[in-house]
């Protein structure tokens, strides 16, 4: 189910980073997480709606954005 052309994420999604961010996404129903997930690994998924495809790159997007912060920060405790 891999797209060869599909773009994908320059480094892994931390696990646990996503297990925090899922407060929000609680409420998906197992098809819709299994499709996030899949998303998340850099699968193309050609269910989704073009709507549903915006949501779950926002919802990477400021993934990715909290965790390059969040390296930031520690970067700054390590190297003061």
């Amino acid at each position: 189910m891999n797209n060869p052309n599909a773009r994908s994420h320059e480094e892994p999604i931390d696990s646990l980073i996503i297990y925090k961010k899922r407060t929000d996404i609680s409420n998906l129903d197992p098809e819709e997480r299994d499709y996030l997930e899949s998303y998340e690994r850099g699968e193309w998924i050609s269910d989704l709606t073009p709507e549903r495809v915006k949501e779950l790159q926002a919802y990477a997007r400021v993934t990715l954005e909290e965790r390059e912060k969040e390296r930031e920060s520690k970067k700054e405790i390590i190297d003061p």
